[in-house]
């Protein structure tokens, strides 16, 4: 803990200049000494490292206020914020690092895939980005769960089929719309190209043959590992007919790969649809 906060400390020197005088001569407790300090700190504003610094901090040097508020900036705001950005810096750039080089190796392993996934989602949970890119969040949360309940995607996934036979029945008009988005391939492969590069990162893993080796070992993964709806009311079925939806994967007679997407029932229908099969 204490070698964590001098290292913040040393960080924060570095990137504003005259920080480390201007504490040396503001080492005073309580209020007067915070507000010494933050003297020391704002002196510097105009300065090009300051003002990019102000950016990640999201305060206004040279207006001296915090940039998402009217207030003036305190000596506290900035050392409350200079805190969060550097506890995280290390860790967000280390997983960056290290997953560099394995986005850009042919991909022939299962464990290549989950390992890519996981360190992703660490990356989207890291720069609160889970819902932008709600694809990969969804697929690196499953890829380490033998069954998969507490995730709004599995959710919509198994209400569509529930949905679906709901419809074939004369139960419902209605169903869950946006299906394609969340098991087709298209959209999977432009969001996974998308959150490469927003964190710097190569994005050949999205070329067709590379992200088809992607999605064949991908499948092995998922396959057998059902998707539930979170039955938060135990008395009754959280749906009409569908207890979950499952993903096995196959070959077609081009050589392609087929996802197929299967319902299992905790009450069978008058109705059965067969599986959705999505090819890749």
């Amino acid at each position: 803990m204490i070698e964590g906060k001098r290292r913040n400390r040393k960080m924060f020197e570095l990137w504003v200049p005259g920080l480390a005088a201007a504490r040396g001569r503001s080492k005073g407790s309580g209020v007067r000494g915070r507000a010494a300090f933050g003297r020391k700190m704002l002196a510097g504003s105009g300065h090009v490292g300051t003002d990019r610094l102000g950016w990640r901090l999201g305060v206004n040097f040279r207006h001296r206020r915090l940039s998402s508020a009217s207030r003036p900036v305190t000596p506290l705001d900035l050392l409350l914020k200079c805190n969060r950005l550097t506890s995280g810096y290390m860790g967000r750039h280390a997983i960056a690092d290290k997953l560099a080089p394995k986005v850009q190796e042919a991909i022939t392993t299962e464990s290549q895939v989950v390992y890519i996934l996981v360190e992703l989602r660490k990356l989207l949970e890291h720069d609160h980005l889970k819902s932008k890119y709600d694809i990969i969040n969804f697929y690196g949360n499953w890829v380490v769960h033998t069954r998969l309940e507490q995730s709004a995607i599995a959710e919509k996934i198994v209400r569509y089929f529930d949905d679906l036979h709901r419809l074939q029945t004369g139960e419902s008009r209605t169903m869950q719309s946006g299906i394609s988005r969340l098991i087709g391939h298209l959209p999977f492969q432009t969001q996974l190209r998308d959150c490469l590069a927003h964190f710097s990162l190569p994005t050949m893993l999205c070329e067709d043959a590379q992200f088809g080796a992607f999605r064949v070992q991908l499948g092995q993964v998922i396959k057998d590992c059902p998707l539930f709806i979170q039955n938060r009311n135990h008395q009754e079925e959280a749906t009409r007919f569908i207890e979950s939806v499952t993903v096995k994967t196959r070959h077609d007679e081009l050589g392609r790969v087929v996802f197929d997407w299967e319902a299992a029932f905790h009450t069978e229908p008058e109705f059965r649809c067969g599986p959705i099969s999505m090819i890749f």
